[in-house]
């Protein structure tokens, strides 16, 4: 048993995701967190808030029952048994898969798993992962138990009207505002820095020699080094497939879906950090990619390098929290 101060979403792999069964319980939970649980069982409780005679947490953001349903239907789509319990006062937060257990005060939202002030619990092994299922067990029968069609009929009665009053509403589903005591806990920039200065390839040595202030770019490289951790932070699963993409040869303009997904991310999911604005960052990012930038200028070239090398960086960081927490 141990404890995960600061949990990130990668985290949710050390309960292991693929196994016959998995207990989500949580109070809120948001769109972003929601589809970052990339699991093939077949088995699959989902115990949260929901209130059906009051919409007002989905339309302050608190809860995201349409994004809900959509994970839902992909997981009923891949052959999964979907049980989804439902109460306007669920508090729990316990996450329960093949190997472990992860109980503590985290939503599963980015503020929850956003490397910000939560704690988890982290057992593994059968009687640990038998003894919390058995006691989720208990609470779900505390709950309602809501059939799909009633959610989609929820959903279609009230999702034209909380979009729309959702218009000019700043997103909740973002990450935590973190101070620096609390960055270590997925990666920091000195750091990333030293990891580059053991690299031979061109695109590190490069990075690396703009961060001590080549051609004045040490600004953009601190800026895009925590606008792309945040960025990883809340798209964990881009981190298995940029790893294994070239730093030398990547290029961000060629990949349009990662430019739409990252002027996503710039637009809903990012956040001010103690030494992170990201209106000044977003002043250096091309337009198509979330800032304001007519012009590429020396920071698009900076993106291609960084994205692959970043994603190395913290896929290192996320095996050393691995082993610290017992795998």
């Amino acid at each position: 048993m141990s404890l995960i101060v600061g949990p990130v979403l990668k985290d949710l792999v050390l309960i292991g995701l693929n196994g016959a069964e998995l207990d989500i319980a949580t109070a809120f939970y948001s769109e972003r967190a929601l589809r970052s649980i990339n699991t093939s069982s077949k088995h699959i409780r989902i115990m949260c808030r929901l209130d059906f005679d009051d919409t007002t947490e989905w339309e302050r953001g608190y809860i995201a029952p349409d994004a809900l349903l959509d994970v839902i239907n992909v997981w009923l789509g891949h052959g999964a048994n979907v049980e989804l319990y439902c109460s306007p006062d669920a508090h729990a937060k316990a996450y329960v898969g093949k190997s472990g257990a992860l109980v503590g005060s985290a939503n599963l939202t980015l503020r929850g798993f956003g490397g910000g002030l939560e704690l988890l619990q982290y057992s593994h092994g059968h009687s640990s992962v038998d003894f919390v299922r058995r006691r989720l067990t208990k609470y779900c029968k505390r709950m309602d138990r809501v059939e799909i069609k009633m959610l989609e009929a929820f959903i279609k009665q009230n999702e034209k009207r909380i979009t729309e009053l959702r218009r000019n509403v700043r997103n909740e589903d973002r990450l935590p505002r973190l101070h620096s005591g609390q960055r270590r806990h997925f990666g920091d920039y000195d750091g990333f820095l030293n990891w580059l200065h053991s690299l031979k390839s061109v695109s590190a040595k490069e990075v690396y020699e703009r961060a001590n202030g080549k051609n004045q770019l040490s600004g953009h490289i601190h800026r895009n080094f925590y606008g792309l951790r945040q960025f990883f932070l809340a798209y964990p699963e881009m981190i298995d497939m940029f790893v294994k993409l070239d730093s030398d040869a990547y290029k961000l303009s060629a990949d349009r879906i990662q430019e739409k997904r990252l002027k996503k991310f710039v637009k809903q999911y990012a956040n001010d950090e103690e030494d992170f604005v990201l209106n000044i960052w977003k002043t250096y990012l091309p337009v198509e990619c979330g800032g304001r930038a007519g012009g590429h200028g020396g920071t698009i070239g900076n993106l291609n390098r960084m994205f692959p090398l970043i994603a190395r960086y913290l896929h290192r960081e996320v095996g050393r929290r691995l082993n610290d927490n017992g795998e």
